[in-house]
């Protein structure tokens, strides 16, 4: 288990079950018209799915080995989003 953490292919499998998750958040109410009402629409949470696969390519990068710079682009790209996350939802109330 330590070798597939530190290889980074677990960063690498959260990445692909949040893009699994999009893919649903997506396809589900189109294909439920039940499920249309109640489901998150991807539109609402599309900056939080979008910060938190900043973090885990973070994480990617920093179990790999990656120089300073990708893991910081990506935890300030994180920050940012997070950022509009938060005015959105503000601006909501």
């Amino acid at each position: 288990m330590q070798a597939f953490v530190e290889s980074g292919r677990f960063a690498d499998l959260v990445i692909v079950l949040v893009l699994l998750e999009v893919l649903a958040l997506w396809l589900v109410p189109r294909l439920v018209p039940s499920l249309r009402s109640a489901a998150p629409f991807l539109r609402q949470v599309w900056p939080s799915l979008v910060s938190g696969l900043c973090l885990v390519v973070a994480l990617r990068f920093a179990l790999t080995g990656a120089g300073w710079q990708p893991i910081t682009l990506a935890m300030l790209a994180a920050f940012v989003i997070h950022i509009i996350d938060l005015a959105r939802r503000w601006s909501a109330r």
